[in-house]
């Protein structure tokens, strides 16, 4: 650009009809340099050829400011003013203007145009190319961060856990997340459990011992959920069955227009490989082939207790979003020693949260999403020391908390 003199924005009434913010929405943004032929002052030919474009210049207009970008440096920049005057046929013009800018702005479609006024004899012609690049390299705001929401095994303090019935509850409750457990069946089946084998808080038929050495048809055929658990006093008892995972994606993708996400634990012990579970690389790959050809990759965090399975996870499988979840070491140093890569979520019981571990994962780029918090108070904690997301028995009480 030629030495600055000013900028001003000439904009049709027809299309803007107010003054201030408003009027200026549809501009905000980054405008990337196109080419442009010039035979003299006053004469201009004009050829945008976007195969042509210069993407190293830029305009970018924000609330606040004009800048001229050249590879991502801030070449000029000030404040500008927007005025209005009226033209001789009664329409409006809005004038957009600038000390330290030179030329003038006419937007004309998908496209913006710099001309000289002052016998420069130079143009510079702009395309439009993302909205939400407003802020120049030096003014970006920060992007919206959605604090995620996950109602563990559905939402276990109002209905019975990992059941179909508690997971349609948390998306009506508002959640981003299902948090759910799975295990496998002697016959390969992905169900929706916490554990392989039936518990009394859940069922008072504790037939079946290892869901591992028993086929799916007999597990579904145990009823769960009816009798009154023990911890949970609000929860309202309801019979249902083990769901398999298939049959739950299935229910709440409907449920929920396909926005929901789920985390979903691979519930694993070394000592029970071959025993109550598969060994780590037969149940990653039979888990991550399921959910591939559901196309569920981008809607899916996997997560695990078991070292073996998440570093599995991480080499054959690094398309699928990985949580590191950690019970009791408050070593978390210790705790990274043990995986060969660096998960995207460290998921600890959040009694082991303090502001070393905070800085540690803000540091190494890593999300931070506790469990199971079910108090206010801590809920409240939390939120105000930046954790991205918190796992909860009562996702009710937890959007309370963020409302207020």
């Amino acid at each position: 650009m030629k030495t600055p003199l000013f900028l001003s924005l000439i904009i049709t009434a027809g299309t803007y009809t107010c003054f201030g913010q408003a009027s200026l929405s549809s501009i905000q943004g980054s405008w990337r340099w196109v080419k442009t032929e010039i035979k003299s002052p006053g004469n201009i030919m004009q050829s945008i050829t976007p195969s042509d474009c210069n993407c190293s210049k830029a305009i970018e207009l924000d609330e606040k400011y004009v800048s001229i970008i050249e590879d991502d440096k801030i070449l000029q920049k000030d404040t500008y003013r927007l005025s209005s005057y009226q033209n001789f046929d009664g329409s409006t013009q809005r004038i957009f203007s600038s000390k330290s800018l030179q030329g003038e702005l006419e937007v004309q479609g998908n496209s913006i145009q710099i001309g000289a006024i002052h016998s420069l004899g130079e143009i510079h012609h702009y395309q439009k190319t993302n909205s939400n690049m407003a802020q120049s390299t030096q003014e970006k705001k920060p992007k919206k961060v959605v604090f995620d929401i996950q109602g563990h095994r559905g939402c276990r303090g109002l209905l019975p856990e990992n059941s179909i019935e508690g997971f349609k509850k948390a998306i009506d409750l508002g959640v981003h997340t299902l948090e759910l457990d799975i295990v496998i069946s002697k016959d390969d089946k992905i169900i929706v459990s916490h554990d392989p084998f039936f518990r009394k808080e859940l069922t008072d038929d504790l037939s079946i011992t290892n869901f591992y050495q028993t086929n799916y048809s007999e597990i579904k055929k145990v009823s769960v959920g009816h009798v009154a658990h023990p911890r949970f006093k609000e929860q309202q008892p309801l019979k249902t069955y083990k769901p398999l995972l298939d049959e739950v994606v299935k229910i709440c993708d409907f449920h929920s227009a396909k926005k929901i996400r789920y985390n979903i634990e691979l519930k694993s012990l070394v000592s029970g490989y071959g025993i109550y579970y598969p060994q780590p690389e037969q149940y990653v790959d039979l888990v991550c082939t399921f959910l591939k050809e559901k196309n569920l990759t981008s809607r899916v965090t996997l997560q695990s207790f078991d070292v073996n399975v998440l570093n599995l996870l991480h080499s054959k499988y690094p398309e699928f979003t990985v949580a590191y979840l950690v019970e009791k070491n408050k070593d978390f140093n210790n705790a990274f020693e043990k995986i060969n890569f660096k998960p995207q979520i460290y998921s600890p019981d959040y009694k082991l949260i303090d502001k070393a571990l905070i800085s540690y994962l803000n540091q190494n780029n890593i999300k931070l999403i506790p469990w199971t918090v079910n108090d206010a108070l801590e809920m409240k904690k939390l939120i105000d020391l930046g954790v991205d997301g918190i796992i909860t028995d009562y996702p009710n009480l937890l959007i309370e908390q963020l409302k207020n």
